[in-house]
């Protein structure tokens, strides 16, 4: 359950996020 909101709030974090941005944050860095 932790993991699943954890992931659900970095998912909603990166939608905030420009659409450049957010690219560089699903690539692995």
């Amino acid at each position: 359950v932790i993991q699943n909101n954890h992931y659900r709030c970095l998912k909603a974090l990166r939608n905030l996020l420009p659409r450049e941005d957010r690219l560089m944050a699903v690539r692995p860095s």
